[in-house]
């Protein structure tokens, strides 16, 4: 699935010497949108080819991230506080 040499993109950033600091950002936000496609396609082959890093974050990007496991219900802690110190349930109707 990779690229041969001749059908790789040339990629060219033009020196934005001139810019200030938003010029700049917007600038490099183009360049990196024009060249999107190609990166995400790059990452996607990577992870066929068996990239676990670039797998996980195409997971991740996804939403495909792992489930967390079902809660377990514990033990409450009066049923903890009862067992530990050996209390006895009162009768019913006894406690307000």
């Amino acid at each position: 699935m990779a690229q041969s040499a001749e059908e790789k993109l040339e990629i060219t950033v033009r020196e934005p010497r001139d810019f200030t600091s938003p010029e700049l950002e917007s600038h490099l936000g183009e360049e990196i949108r024009s060249h999107a496609a190609q990166v995400v396609k790059g990452l996607i082959e990577k992870a066929i080819d068996g990239g676990a890093v670039q797998a996980k974050f195409l997971f991740d990007f996804a939403g495909l991230n792992a489930s967390p496991p079902p809660a377990k219900k514990g033990e409450s802690l009066l049923e903890l506080m009862r067992r530990e110190l050996e209390l006895e349930e009162p009768p019913e109707g006894t406690v307000e």
